[in-house]
């Protein structure tokens, strides 16, 4: 399987979306650029504060198991 970028397709209301676009004119990046960093950071913060780490070993086995 690749590992490479994947689109995808997620609904949004449209005053989040209005920002996500906002904050992306404000700092010269895409949409895509802006919601993948967000996703990212929201992804190591859950590392990070996990109540035990089974929930990040869990969650870490699920993302193996996708690519």
């Amino acid at each position: 399987m690749s590992y490479g970028t994947k689109k995808v397709l997620i609904g949004l209301p449209g005053r989040l979306l209005a920002n996500v676009d906002l904050m992306a004119k404000y700092e010269c990046r895409t949409r895509s650029e802006l919601i993948r960093e967000a996703i990212r950071r929201y992804y190591e913060n859950y590392q990070r504060t996990a109540s035990t780490s089974t929930e990040v070993q869990r969650l870490e086995n699920i993302f193996s198991e996708s690519r």
